[in-house]
């Protein structure tokens, strides 16, 4: 799973208002069939330019009336996760929480560091922060700016991929594409979490940029052992286990990883294709380094003996591409 955040397009603030008498709970779900129909009669009006005046979806996009695209043999009924407006108070809509904020500022440093010092010093002075020489202080200077002033912070992201936040996919190891999630507001874990919920069967492996936050600061608060055993990593974060991953030695096999056909289960959770029940949550190779904790060592695809260097984790980023693109012929 990856988002793509060259997919982004303007949304006006009215795009993020909530009705002050709304039920949460309630608004928690979308109907996918309904959502994606509008989309298809839209697309057809376009053909009767001047004839047709009534429009199936609003204007612009709607906190709470927009779906995921998910294939109605992938999916788990009509009735999909969009969560997308528990990211924001309604009250302070341009507060997000916490994991949104700092997934955003996060991307943001990480393009930042990837551009030329000039295009960091433009993008500084953009945002009303005065230059200080080096690529680094005006980096660390944008940094500041943003954690300390909310009105910056979203002139930044702006600025950069416009007002939505970009495009969530799901991708098999064969480059289908089985989800994808236009996120209206800035990336969060809450996105991908959406996506999995709404899965008929949740993935026995998925891997991601941010696996620790998928599965700590979502995964397994939204759903029991949503991600389990070992909280998702490949073994229990023992010292052991922990030293053997440091130094390269840990290894451990699932046989079930290349088995075909259903493989009956008496356990109710088990993936109808492998028959386990195992839900992990791992890293892909480009940002498996890019922890702070020692136990997140064991979110490395590279200790499973199956799927050493044989598993393409940036398959997602590589079917970013349009030309790439494979779309789940069972959509509609």
């Amino acid at each position: 799973m990856d988002i793509n955040r060259k997919i982004a397009f303007k949304c006006p603030i009215s795009t993020y208002s909530l009705p002050e008498d709304y039920d949460e709970t309630k608004s928690d779900f979308v109907d996918c069939n309904e959502f994606w129909t509008c989309v298809e009669n839209d697309i057809l009006m376009l053909g009767y330019p001047g004839q047709v005046k009534v429009r199936c979806l609003p204007e612009s996009p709607n906190m709470l009336f927009w779906a995921p695209y998910i294939g109605c043999k992938t999916r788990h009924s009509n009735l999909v996760y969009n969560t997308e407006h528990r990211k924001a108070s309604n009250t302070h809509p341009s507060v997000l929480e916490t994991d949104c904020r700092a997934m955003s500022e996060e991307r943001m440093v990480e393009l930042l560091t990837q551009s030329k010092p000039k295009e960091v010093a433009d993008f500084a002075k953009k945002l009303g922060i005065s230059q200080r020489g080096s690529k680094i202080d005006n980096i660390l200077a944008i940094i500041k700016t943003m954690e300390k002033d909310d009105q910056k912070f979203n002139k930044a992201f702006k600025k950069i991929w416009g007002s939505s936040g970009g495009w969530a996919s799901a991708v098999c190891p064969h480059g289908i594409v089985h989800a994808i999630k236009f996120v209206l507001r800035a990336e969060s874990p809450r996105d991908f979490v959406d996506i999995l919920l709404s899965m008929k069967n949740q993935p026995n492996i998925t891997v991601i940029d941010m696996a620790n936050m998928l599965v700590v600061a979502h995964g397994n608060k939204r759903k029991d052992r949503m991600f389990h055993p070992s909280n998702g990593m490949v073994v229990e974060p023992t010292d052991e286990n922990i030293r053997l991953a440091d130094k390269g030695s840990l290894r451990i096999s699932l046989p079930w990883v290349f088995k075909d056909g259903a493989n009956p289960s008496s356990t109710s959770n088990a993936h109808p294709i492998t028959g386990s029940s195992v839900r992990m949550c791992l890293f892909d190779t480009f940002h498996q380094t890019n922890v702070t904790k020692k136990r997140e060592i064991l979110r490395r695809v590279g200790h499973i003996a199956e799927l050493r260097g044989i598993l393409n984790t940036q398959v997602a980023e590589q079917l970013f591409s349009p030309r790439n693109m494979i779309l789940d012929s069972s959509i509609r």
